[in-house]
């Protein structure tokens, strides 16, 4: 029934709820049938991101700097009023523990020492007038880390997310999405066909 809806995420807590969302605050669920079912959100906003920390607690990120949580593995959630400050939306949302996440998207970073009730912005992502946009994040574990986006970005992180360090791609094309399989191996694509892969952590990367 949601065919035509532009979907941005999917994400499940248990590999067996696998949760979609997508625009005009649109969440749907499987459980494992053939059948995908509505779950009711505070929100109409445009979602964009969701990320479940374990099988009871995961976040959806969504445009205007809402931020929803649930603890019951996606039964119900929660708006949080969160003060995320000038934020159109929510690229990617991504959380180390219960306290401590990180967001992204249009011109910032910023991060979340309280769960997601007050953020700041991460020390070299402020918004400026520069423009771009972070479009995925990945932690490999607790300290290491990777985020990309436009004209080739790519940022890794070796603390936790306190100091990223910006990595030579070789392209200029705007970096969708990432997958590392280990801290050496991993792979990013974007537009024009663009695939990049790296074998050493991110010090080189080449194109496939």
């Amino acid at each position: 029934g949601y065919t035509r809806m532009s979907f941005r995420g999917i994400d499940s807590p248990n590999g067996i709820d696998v949760f979609a969302l997508g625009n005009e605050g649109v969440l749907i669920c499987n459980n494992g049938g053939d059948t995908w079912s509505p779950v009711s959100i505070p929100t109409t906003e445009h979602l964009r991101s969701i990320f479940f920390l374990n099988e009871q607690i995961g976040y959806i990120g969504a445009d205007r700097g809402v931020i929803l949580k649930t603890t019951d593995g996606g039964k119900s959630w929660k708006d949080l009023g969160a003060n995320i400050q000038g934020v159109s939306s929510v690229s990617e949302i991504v959380f180390l523990n219960e306290f401590q996440g990180y967001v992204c998207g249009f011109n910032y970073m910023q991060y979340t020492e309280d769960g997601g009730l007050t953020w700041d912005y991460v020390p070299g992502f402020e918004a400026t007038g520069e423009l771009f946009q972070l479009q995925e994040m990945q932690f490999l574990n607790k300290q290491v880390g990777y985020v990309c986006g436009d004209v080739g970005l790519m940022y890794k992180t070796t603390d936790g997310g306190q100091t990223w360090n910006l990595q030579e791609t070789g392209v200029l094309e705007s970096l969708q999405d990432m997958i590392f399989l280990d801290e050496n191996m991993g792979f990013a694509c974007g537009f024009e066909g663009t695939i990049i892969y790296t074998e050493d952590g991110g010090e080189n990367w080449t194109s496939m």
